[in-house]
C-alpha cells in the first residue's frame, strides 16, 4: 500500500478500529482494505466445530474401535493358525562339513504353494557402516572409478579384499581375476552374500522336488541390476539370491525368500541336502531352512492380529469406567468424594 495514501496523522494502522473505521478507509482511498479488515477470517470469525464428550458420545466412539479391532484381530489370528510351517535349523548338524542332509517331518499336507526361506540369526544387516558399503551405479552394470569404490565400498573395495570367499579364490587362482581390479560388486554387503543352496528329496519315494527359484526378488528390484563385463566381476548381479540379500534386513534375526514349491508339498518326511557354503561360525549365529504356506498378510504372525486384540482390550476399561459412573447413586457418589477428601488429607499429613 502506498504511504502516502494515508494522509490523516492520527490514523494508526495497528488498532483494528482503524481499519474498521469506514470513513477513514474513505479518506485514505482504501476501500479494499476495509473489507479485508472486516472479512471473518481477519475477525476469527470464521465456521469451526468442535466435539463435546458426552457420555452417549464417549461409550460410542470406543465401542467402535472395540469392534473394529475385532474384527480385524480374529481373523488375523485364524488366518495366521491356518499357515503351515516347518523350520529346521541345520548349522549344528552340518557343521564344518561342505555338504550334509538334514531330515525335515512334515507332519501337515501344505496344499498351497511353499514358499523356501532362510533364517539366519545374530546377522546385523542394519548396521550403518555395513549398509552404506556398496555403489549402486556398479550394481545396475555402469563403470566405475577406483576413487569411487574407494569412498562407497570401503572396506571391501578390490578383488584381493574378497579372496577369503572360496569362488574368488579359485578364480584368481585361474587367472580369471586380479587381484588389484576393483571388484564389481564391491562393499560389504556384497562380500558377505548368503550362498548355500538346498536340494529336497521325498523320503517315500525318493522323487526329487523341483524348486522356483525365479522371480523371488521384489519385481521393482530386478530393475535395479545388470550384468558387468569389467574385469573384477567375480559375480552375476542379476542372481536373485544376490538382489535379495542385497535388500538389507532392519533386525539381527531374519529371513529372506530362496525359492518356492509348485504347488505344495505332501505329508510326510523330507530329506533336505545342503551345501553348506555360509560359515555362521564367525558372528556365532544359527542358519534355519523354513518351508512354510503364506496368506495375504504374508507368514505365520500372531503380533499383529495380538495388537488389535489388545487395543479391543484396553478399550474396554474407560467404557466400563464410564458405564459405572454413569449409574452412580447418589450415595455412591458421597462416599466416592469423602474418600478422595480421606487421600487428599493423608497426603498433606
Amino acid at each position: 500500500m502506498a504511504d502516502d495514501a494515508i494522509e490523516d496523522p492520527n490514523f494508526n494502522p495497528m488498532h483494528i478500529e482503524d481499519f474498521l473505521d469506514r470513513n477513514k478507509c474513505e479518506q485514505c482511498g482504501e476501500l479494499q482494505l476495509y473489507e479485508l479488515a472486516k472479512s471473518n477470517f481477519r475477525q476469527q470469525n470464521m465456521a469451526a466445530w468442535r466435539p463435546v464428550p458426552t457420555l452417549c458420545y464417549s461409550v460410542g466412539m470406543f465401542l467402535v474401535v472395540i469392534i473394529v479391532s475385532l474384527a480385524f484381530g480374529i481373523p488375523l489370528i485364524v488366518m495366521s493358525g491356518d499357515i503351515v510351517e516347518v523350520k529346521k535349523r541345520y548349522d549344528d548338524i552340518c557343521g564344518g562339513a561342505k555338504s550334509c542332509s538334514v531330515k525335515v517331518d512334515v507332519d501337515e499336507k501344505m496344499d498351497k504353494t511353499v514358499h523356501i526361506y532362510y533364517e539366519l540369526h545374530n546377522f546385523h544387516q542394519n548396521h550403518r557402516i555395513y549398509m552404506k558399503s556398496l555403489n549402486r551405479e556398479q550394481l545396475e552394470g555402469k563403470s566405475i572409478s577406483e576413487s569411487t569404490a574407494d569412498s562407497d565400498c570401503d572396506p571391501a573395495i578390490f578383488i584381493r579384499h574378497f579372496s577369503s570367499l572360496e569362488t574368488v579364490s579359485n578364480m584368481i587362482a585361474s587367472n580369471l581375476l586380479r587381484a588389484d581390479d576393483v571388484a564389481y560388486p564391491c562393499g560389504l554387503i556384497a562380500k558377505s552374500f548368503f550362498n548355500d543352496r538346498y536340494a529336497i528329496v521325498k523320503d517315500t519315494n525318493g522323487v526329487q522336488v523341483d524348486i522356483d527359484e525365479k522371480k523371488i526378488a521384489w519385481s521393482d528390484d530386478r530393475g535395479k541390476y545388470e550384468k558387468s563385463g569389467e574385469p573384477g566381476a567375480w559375480l552375476d548381479m542379476t542372481d536373485e539370491h544376490f538382489i535379495v540379500w542385497m535388500r538389507v534386513a532392519g533386525l539381527p534375526t531374519f529371513r529372506k525368500h530362496w525359492g518356492r514349491i509348485e504347488p505344495g508339498l505332501e505329508e510326510g518326511t523330507y530329506t533336505v541336502t545342503v551345501e553348506n557354503n555360509y560359515d555362521v561360525s564367525k558372528f556365532s549365529g544359527k542358519k534355519y531352512i523354513v518351508l512354510t504356506t503364506v496368506n495375504a498378510f504374508g507368514g505365520k504372525n500372531y503380533v499383529l492380529g495380538s495388537c488389535f486384540l489388545g487395543l479391543a482390550g484396553l478399550a474396554v476399561i474407560p467404557v466400563s469406567y464410564t458405564h459405572l459412573r454413569a449409574h452412580e447413586t447418589r450415595h455412591d457418589l458421597v462416599c466416592r468424594l469423602l474418600l478422595e477428601k480421606k487421600k487428599k488429607k493423608k497426603k498433606k499429613k
